[in-house]
């Protein structure tokens, strides 16, 4: 069922038993009546899960990161204002970084091949560019070298029409390392 998040057990011999540890759309129903989205991104950091959304086309693909208690009990909107979230990873001092693969004003939706960036999540829940004009991109993960790593061209890149003149060698999908320079900045806990 869409919307559920769900914990595995592995078994040595036969199947593993699933259970449904969220209804994720039903939980956000209940507290803002719009659980109605489509879930794209899960990390987990400490004793809670965050969650992105890729939002709707209708709206612009406004999405936002929800956190979920482990035990799946709780859910709570943490981040607002992305558009297209498709990864979410923390740095190694706790500061959280979100991928999105459009944004705001893109028309049609996701047809600006320029508009992926990596912003980083601030204490005010103000956003802060890190890496922008990025083509499609589809995932992001904290490396254990304090360093993310993010596809770029994930989708889309066999249609030339919509590539500016500056992108003529990005025909296929990249795998980008991003090194940050501020590493030993305050500590951010969510």
């Amino acid at each position: 069922m869409p919307g559920w998040l769900c914990k595995v057990t592995r078994q040595i011999h036969g199947a593993g038993e699933v259970t449904v540890l969220a209804d994720l759309i039903d939980a956000v129903n209940q507290t803002e009546g719009d659980g109605d989205q489509t879930w794209t991104a899960l990390t987990r950091r400490g004793n809670h899960f965050y969650i992105g959304t890729l939002g709707r086309i209708n709206t612009g693909f406004a999405g936002a990161v929800y956190r979920l208690s482990r035990d799946g009990s709780q859910i709570t909107r943490v981040v607002s204002g992305l558009h297209g979230v498709v990864g979410i990873a923390f740095d190694i001092i706790g500061r959280m970084y979100v991928l999105e693969t459009t944004a705001v004003g893109v028309d049609p939706p996701l047809s600006d091949p320029t508009a992926g960036r990596l912003v980083r999540v601030e204490r005010d829940g103000s956003l802060t560019p890190i890496l922008t004009g990025l083509a499609f991109p589809t995932a992001l993960i904290a490396g254990r070298d304090g360093a993310f790593y993010v596809t770029n061209c994930g989708y889309g890149c066999n249609d030339r029409s919509n590539f500016p003149a500056a992108l003529p060698s990005l025909r296929a999908g990249q795998v980008l390392k991003v090194k940050l320079a501020d590493a030993n900045a305050a500590r951010r806990d969510y």
